[in-house]
């Protein structure tokens, strides 16, 4: 079956975008995940929004796009989100349209360990709906494990360790012997 990164660009100017909508998450994490998961046989599932001056506009569209893009996708098809790349409340709107697909997420930021140190109930709610997490190290892991509904499957990434002692030594990411960044 086929698996696909959904990838958000915005039109500005009449302009294409060229970063991504990371909603809390640096740019460079989710550039570098979008590139690792083409090399990897994903791909690409582009929502293309222009920079509407209406939020409300823009919210509404955006929607609309996720529920065609959830229509649109092959039953057993596997979707990569990279959290949080979508509002979350959103996405808890989106996942009965996503039921039949295989979903996987990668998580850069989660507000509610950040800002309060715990996750929140809503955020347990979202989370709990992916098939596969990955997450960054071992630790997140584990967190997670403690709190999400049981079944769903972790893998770590080991690089942006941002729940981690930092690195004293830089780490290489890359794919096949090509280094596409180098993360502390």
């Amino acid at each position: 079956m086929k698996k696909y990164i959904l990838i958000i660009k915005t039109i500005t100017n009449d302009k294409l975008s060229k970063s991504l909508i990371g909603g809390g998450a640096s740019v460079k994490a989710p550039q570098d995940i979008h590139k690792i998961a083409l090399r990897n046989g994903y791909e690409e599932y582009p929502i293309i929004l222009r920079g509407y001056k209406n939020k409300l506009l823009f919210i509404v569209v955006l929607f609309l796009k996720m529920i065609r893009l959830a229509i649109n996708l092959p039953n057993g098809a596997t979707l990569l989100i990279q959290y949080p790349s979508l509002n979350p409340k959103m996405l808890y709107f989106i996942f009965p349209f996503l039921k039949k697909k295989y979903l996987i997420t990668l998580l850069h930021d989660i507000n509610s360990v950040r800002e309060k140190g715990e996750l929140s109930g809503f955020e347990n709610k979202v989370l709990s709906n992916f098939d596969e997490i990955i997450v960054h190290t071992p630790e997140m892991q584990t967190y997670f494990e403690q709190r999400l509904r049981p079944g769903i499957k972790y893998h770590y990434l080991g690089c942006f360790p941002y729940i981690a002692v930092p690195d004293k030594e830089a780490r290489q990411l890359g794919v096949g012997g090509e280094v596409l960044a180098f993360v502390w």
